[in-house]
């Protein structure tokens, strides 16, 4: 809230004019702000010694008439004014000792420190325009710090002992020592007894601690929760009815509607409690097959909720699929409509994602180009991503290509892949636009980044400039391997191993790190 609309809103509320709209927003800038309650209370002094002295000489004797005087309805507009004049010049004077603040002001003292898994992608801004060699040190935030990461994790070290983790996408501000905004993420926390009482505030919630280890979830349009892993917190809606609730040893809460608490599922899976070594990922390595399922693993918060299906052709049964792979067992697909289904809608718009993969075709393998490795999206209403083969124009050999919406994808012409080896592929959307307005893509094939050559077809010219893969449709599919529409009838025809979907774009360095064999680790924390 801006300084005139703060005052300007003090004033309406103490004349008791205000709406319920600007009360709202009043009350939650002072609920975030602790100078702006400091300089709410100096406001309210000063208008009660100033309503006393205005008010006193205009007492009323019981005898007097009921009509109230033209001359005393002037005086009460007249101090009105006064106080609103009174009231902007305490606030400019409260303002002129911030600036004078400003000129001597000594070096911020850190709050917290962090440190970001490698490929994070963040910005850290401050409150305060500092001049050169006064801000606070890389690495750390002060109060008023606020740190926006767009992918991987970052650990949280408070200097009170509270250690947080929290995933991409998210937006935190450090607000005082003993409290943290978290606008969105997925963010765990762990509190010392000493640090007891400990406060996060989310744009639903207001969670305080009592001696725990917790976590919170919050993203743009979707309901706030709190997920008590083992302690105490009291968790509070911030709106509406303003529901408050006690949660002792499990629990979790959803920020409901007019302020009330709904109860969920305790969710722990979902939260990282240690810095992972490399972005969140979603991780199938096609060791075994058991009842059909095959496991999935990974650092990513939709991982434990991911289920992976093989669904069989009549040519060969389930136990027939797995083969050698590059470490362990792989998957290998016949082309006659085997392939595995899972759960997981995959990310959608334009978000970044890095697949990586090892893969074998037979040479001279005959295959439909249009049959995916692997996909999700809705291809009705041009919202698809895609991993396929295909020929060059002499429709000899198979190529790696991207496929987007409409006609637009992009292939590597380079090296041939059905040569009967195991090549490491991984396919990058770097979630922008690259300088000749299409989307910023890479493919990598054995370690090294390949030219691509781009086609843009029907439907796409005003589109052609961004991915937007789009998952909420009816019509999209859901993560497969082997097709990309589970309706086709045929599929991939080829062998597949560790496959690894990332949350984010993979730097080159570590895309070359898994050309090589290295793994993320297997852990599901």
């Amino acid at each position: 809230m801006k300084k005139e609309a703060f005052e300007m809103a003090i004033s309406r509320y103490l004349d008791d004019e205000i709406s319920p709209e600007e009360f709202h927003e009043l009350e939650e800038f002072l609920e975030s702000s602790k100078e702006a309650r400091e300089h709410y209370l100096e406001f309210v002094d000063l208008h009660n010694a100033m309503d006393l002295e205005v008010s006193l000489p205009h007492l009323i004797h019981p005898g007097a008439s009921n009509v109230v005087p033209m001359d005393r309805i002037l005086k009460r507009q007249k101090r009105r004014s006064f106080i609103q004049s009174a009231l902007a010049a305490a606030a400019t004077i409260a303002l002129l000792g911030v600036l004078f603040k400003l000129v001597n002001v000594p070096e911020p003292e850190a709050l917290l420190s962090f440190r970001v898994t490698t490929d994070s992608a963040f910005s850290v801004t401050h409150s305060t325009v500092f001049e050169e060699g006064e801000a606070p040190e890389p690495g750390t935030l002060a109060k008023g710090s606020r740190l926006k990461l767009t992918q991987g994790v970052v650990e949280l070290t408070l200097s009170t002992g509270v250690v947080s983790v929290v995933q991409a996408p998210a937006d935190l501000t450090v607000l005082e020592e003993d409290l943290l905004s978290v606008k969105e993420g997925v963010a765990w926390f762990k509190v010392p007894e000493n640090a007891v009482g400990f406060q996060v505030s989310t744009p639903r919630l207001l969670v305080t601690d009592l001696g725990t280890e917790f976590g919170v979830i919050c993203a743009p349009e979707t309901l706030d929760q709190v997920h008590l892993l083992k302690g105490e917190v009291e968790v509070r809606n911030r709106h509406g009815l303003g529901n408050s609730e006690l949660l002792t040893g499990s629990g979790a809460r959803i920020a409901g509607p007019a302020g009330r608490l709904k109860s969920t599922t305790v969710r722990p899976n979902v939260f990282l409690d240690v810095l992972p070594p490399c972005l969140p990922h979603i991780h199938l390595s096609f060791d075994s097959i058991e009842d059909g399922k095959l496991s999935v693993g990974g650092t990513h918060a939709d991982a434990p909720d991911i289920t992976a299906e093989m669904v069989p052709s009549a040519e060969a049964a389930i136990s027939d699929r797995l083969v050698s792979g590059i470490n362990g067992q792989a998957l290998h697909l016949g082309g006659q409509g085997d392939f595995v289904r899972t759960n997981w809608s995959g990310f959608s718009g334009s978000r970044a994602r890095t697949v990586s993969c090892w893969v074998r075709v037979a040479e001279g393998a005959e295959f439909n180009p249009n049959l995916a490795l692997f996909g999700w999206g809705s291809h009705k209403n041009e919202g698809k991503w895609k991993m396929h083969f295909v020929g060059d124009e002499a429709g000899r050999g198979r190529y790696a290509r991207i496929s987007l919406f409409g006609n637009v994808w992009a292939t590597a012409l380079s090296p041939r892949l059905d040569d009967d080896q195991w090549h490491h592929l991984v396919v990058v959307s770097y979630g922008g636009t690259s300088e000749n307005g299409r989307p910023d893509l890479a493919i990598f094939v054995d370690g090294q980044r390949r030219t691509l050559t781009h086609h843009n077809g029907r439907n796409s010219q005003a589109k052609s400039g961004e991915v937007n893969t789009v998952v909420t449709h009816g019509s999209a599919d859901p993560f497969l391997v082997g097709k990309s529409v589970i309706s086709q009838e045929q599929s991939f025809l080829g062998s597949i191993d560790e496959l690894i979907i990332y949350d984010g774009a993979l730097s080159n360095e570590s895309i070359k790190e898994l050309a090589t064999g290295n793994l993320p680790t297997r852990s599901q924390h």
